[in-house]
């Protein structure tokens, strides 16, 4: 039972560190797009609000962006809904750099 229970909690860990890798990388190549994946995410998200906290950094401001939602939203907290989201602003370059990555 002891091994079955390790099992669990290096699966529920991996998840999260490979979702975590995702977003990452999507965070890094999304460049501006962030707008579009954020409002798709979230339609009542405030971009000017996030804008204004990280001036003239476009990674901060993905990676708050995304934080926000994702702590609002946290069963969306997939790699899966990062591919969806993806496909539905047309970054086919960056699902193909998350090609490998599964929940």
């Amino acid at each position: 039972q002891t091994k079955v229970k390790r099992k669990s909690e290096k699966s529920k860990k991996s998840k999260k560190s490979k979702f975590e890798h995702a977003k990452y990388i999507v965070t890094d190549r999304i460049g501006i797009d962030w707008i579009k994946l954020a409002v798709y995410f979230d339609a009542s998200i405030n971009i000017e609000v996030i804008k204004n906290e990280h001036p003239n950094n476009v990674f901060d401001q993905a990676e708050a962006a995304f934080t926000r939602y994702f702590q609002k939203y946290p069963s969306k907290k997939t790699v899966a809904h990062l591919k969806k989201g993806l496909e539905e602003i047309r970054r086919n370059d960056i699902l193909l750099a998350l090609q490998n990555y599964d929940d």
